[in-house]
């Protein structure tokens, strides 16, 4: 069974903590109504529960988006300067574990979700480096890297960052979430 980039995203936020609606629809830039039924979908099929504390992924959800998690080490905002594309930037730290297709079929798939961009980098030697030609972010965006670095400090040598930028957070998010289901759509 396929499964939406929707459930990916909401699976991650729910393996972090217990969250209801309203807090899934501001991480996520979805309205309460999508997320209400994107839920509902989910628990028709056995994979979430609604219990006092907000939705929880049950044994099944955590069964089948094991795989799925624990290629992802964080997931954040960031504010890059040189970098910046637009006004909403989220990025996810993928351990070395997954492959990745090449950065411009992400970044089509990005865009096809409203995003305005994506940059895939690859961690190295000399840091995040752009993945496509091996350049380290440092050599002409020392206030970039550092922010990355702050925000991803635990990378290891071939660990992906997927950065997605747009101008909503719900375009931003779709973009980042289409692309790490191709990652690992790759890696099944």
């Amino acid at each position: 069974m396929a499964t939406s980039v929707m459930a990916l995203q909401f699976a991650y936020y729910m393996s972090k903590k217990s969250l209801g609606r309203r807090r899934l629809a501001s991480r996520t830039g979805l309205t309460e109504m999508v997320v209400r039924v994107e839920l509902e979908r989910m628990r028709s099929q056995g994979i979430v529960q609604f219990d006092h504390s907000g939705v929880n992924l049950t044994a099944k959800g955590q069964y089948q988006f094991a795989p799925f998690l624990k290629r992802i080490q964080w997931v954040d905002e960031v504010c890059l300067k040189t970098l910046r594309l637009d006004a909403i930037e989220i990025a996810a730290h993928l351990s070395s574990e997954a492959a990745s297709p090449p950065a411009w079929i992400l970044r089509d798939e990005a865009i096809r979700e409203g995003a305005t961009g994506m940059m895939l980098m690859v961690h190295g030697a000399a840091g995040w480096m752009f993945s496509h030609d091996r350049e380290a972010i440092r050599k002409l965006n020392s206030a970039d890297a550092d922010e990355i670095e702050a925000r991803f400090p635990d990378a290891r040598p071939g660990d992906f960052l997927l950065i997605v930028s747009a101008p909503t957070r719900k375009q931003a998010g779709c973009g980042l979430w289409r692309g790490i289901q191709s990652i690992q759509q790759q890696n099944n």
